[in-house]
């Protein structure tokens, strides 16, 4: 007889972006813990997600001088832009697993230099403690509309990333409506939850949606000017 999966609640995941100037990080990311299980945090310029994360709580986040093993410091000192908050209680890196940072794209637009951070994509492969069922999390911060002629770039590369892992959960500020994000990554297994520019999408042959909400506590305490998109996610039976 085989043996049934434990029951548990729907896993918590939150894309979120934080206003670096504001000096309201601690308090906006303690609030986030109080519901989440995972914060995908953009925006993390010279901030150190370690230092904020709460007791209970690991940040994974590119925070070295160099971005990889033999390869040059970014340009931009911005701690590679984004982050991962994980509840030690409910995920953990898969074995052998570690924070993956790839190029999302690079501020150049021909030959031209272009005033804006370099985007990255961070990755990482968790398992849920109590189930031990996989998810393979994506953070990305794409390029703002007036660079929009770059957004092809990072589309290409998370349309890979998501097609080689059906497991695949993307917090993301898109710069642009998530229904947009999701027709430019046509992909039809790919569904979403988005307000505004912020989104959470999934494989919708995979992963089940139990709770899709809006947490605006950070606009509200002028902690960030992006509302928070939260998506509860079960794994298919």
């Amino acid at each position: 007889m085989a043996t049934e999966r434990p029951v548990v609640r729907p896993t918590m995941f939150g894309a979120a972006n934080t206003d670096y100037a504001a000096g309201r990080d601690a308090e906006h990311i303690a609030h986030l813990a109080g519901g989440l299980d995972v914060i995908g945090m953009v925006e993390c310029k010279n901030l150190a997600l370690a230092r904020l994360a709460p007791e209970g709580f690991t940040a994974h986040q590119w925070t070295a001088k160099r971005r990889r093993p033999g390869r040059r410091r970014p340009r931009d000192a911005a701690k590679a832009g984004c982050g991962i908050v994980l509840r030690d209680a409910t995920l953990r890196p898969r074995q052998g697993a570690e924070l993956e940072l790839k190029i999302g794209v690079r501020p150049v637009l021909g030959r031209r230099r272009v005033r804006m951070l370099t985007r990255y994509i961070a990755c990482l492969a968790v398992e849920h403690v109590v189930t031990g069922e996989p998810f393979y999390l994506v953070v990305v911060h794409f390029p703002p509309e007036r660079f929009e002629r770059l957004w092809p770039r990072v589309v290409r590369r998370v349309r890979r990333i998501a097609a080689r892992h059906p497991n695949v959960v993307i917090m993301t500020d898109a710069n642009m409506p998530a229904a947009a994000l999701v027709d430019l990554l046509d992909l039809a297994e790919l569904t979403y939850y988005g307000e505004e520019v912020m989104a959470v999408l999934w494989n919708r042959h995979q992963l089940d949606p139990k709770v899709v909400q809006t947490d605006r506590w950070g606009r509200r305490h002028r902690a960030t000017g992006h509302p928070t998109v939260v998506a509860g996610l079960a794994h298919r039976r």
